[in-house]
C-alpha cells in the first residue's frame, strides 16, 4: 500500500531543468574554480602523506592537549588516529582532512570579508540576514510538512 503522494517529480523536473541551465551558461566559470580547488587539494592532501604517521599523530595528540588541556584528550586522539592507521584508513582519513582544509579555507575566504561587510553596512547585513531568516523558515516548513503529515 502505498500512502506517499509523489510530488518529487514536478520538483525534480523543475530543478534538473535549472541545473542544466547553469551547467550550460557558467559550467566554463566553475570548471575553472573547480581546478583551482582541486590543485589546492591535491597538494594538501600529498603534504599531509607526506608526513610520517608517528609524527602527525603526535602533532595532532599535542594540538588536541593545547586545546582542551587534558591528557586523557590528548591520549584518546592518539589512541584514535592509532586504530584508523591499524584499520589500514590512514589515506583516507588524510584526504578527509584535506577536504575539511580546504572547506575551512573556503569560508574563511568568504566569510571574513562578508562579515566585515555586514559589519559596516546596515543595509547588507539587513539584506543578509533576511535571505537567511528566508532560507531557515522554508527550510522548517518543508520539514514539518514532511514529518507531520
Amino acid at each position: 500500500m502505498d500512502i506517499f503522494v509523489n510530488i518529487g517529480k514536478p520538483i525534480a523536473n523543475s530543478v534538473n531543468e535549472s541545473i542544466r541551465y547553469v551547467v550550460i551558461e557558467y559550467g566554463d566559470t566553475f570548471e575553472s574554480i573547480s581546478d583551482i580547488l582541486l590543485v589546492l587539494l591535491i597538494f594538501i592532501e600529498r603534504s599531509l602523506r607526506a608526513v610520517p604517521a608517528p609524527l602527525f599523530i603526535l602533532a595532532i595528540m599535542l594540538l588536541a592537549y593545547a586545546a582542551g588541556r587534558r591528557i586523557s584528550l590528548s591520549i584518546g586522539v592518539g589512541m584514535g588516529l592509532y586504530l584508523i592507521g591499524c584499520l589500514e584508513l590512514w589515506d583516507q582519513a588524510m584526504q578527509t582532512i584535506a577536504i575539511m582544509l580546504v572547506a575551512v579555507f573556503l569560508s574563511l575566504l568568504l566569510g571574513l570579508p562578508i562579515g566585515v561587510i555586514c559589519a559596516r553596512s546596515r543595509r547588507f547585513r539587513a539584506i543578509l540576514l533576511n535571505a537567511d531568516h528566508t532560507e531557515f523558515c522554508l527550510f522548517n516548513s518543508c520539514r514539518h510538512a514532511v514529518w507531520f503529515r
